[in-house]
């Protein structure tokens, strides 16, 4: 429920909401001081009829679009640094280790290099270790290191031939 109300706040629901309501108060105050005189009630019934269903219509279109200074643009995604905020610095995935031989018995020595790591690294009482069943989906293929930090929560990546740190600027030899 917090995110809920989070992303109300991003998307500037609560700014478009309250400015609705004192604009249709203010018009609402001004039709019924004004109106009556002309005999026309029907008016500012009107008015008050369509700044009442003209509300939740302004909540859905201030969910769905946003004025930027380009214009009208169409509201996206939650950007990514409010997902790695709730990353803890001390948090790591280690990826699985390919097998660049032919001969396919090493494929056994990789998994044994990445579990001797992760067991060594998850003695380590601070740290954060991302077991190896969550990191299978990433063996092989384009990895982008970003989206795989992002995807498990975690702050640095070690995959072969290097270490990488998600939030950092760049990846270390290791």
């Amino acid at each position: 429920m917090r995110n809920f109300f989070a992303e109300l706040k991003r998307r500037k629901v609560y700014r478009v909401a309250i400015s609705y309501a004192v604009i249709a108060w203010v018009l609402i105050q001004i039709d019924t001081q004004v109106f009556p005189f002309f005999t026309a009630t029907w008016v500012v019934k009107l008015i008050v009829l369509v700044a009442v269903l003209g509300f939740p219509v302004a909540l859905v279109l201030s969910w769905i679009f946003d004025f930027t200074v380009e214009g009208i643009k169409r509201t996206g995604d939650a950007p990514s640094a409010l997902a790695t905020a709730s990353i803890p610095e001390k948090s790591i995935a280690v990826l699985p280790f390919e097998n660049l031989s032919d001969d396919q018995q090493n494929t056994y020595l990789a998994d044994g290099i990445q579990d001797d790591i992760l067991s060594n690294l998850a003695k380590i009482a601070d740290l954060k270790v991302i077991s190896r069943t969550s990191v299978r989906q990433y063996r092989g293929g384009a990895r982008n290191l970003r989206e795989i930090g992002t995807a498990l929560g975690v702050a640095h990546i070690l995959r072969e031939p290097f270490a990488a740190s998600v939030t950092g600027s760049g990846s270390t030899r290791s």
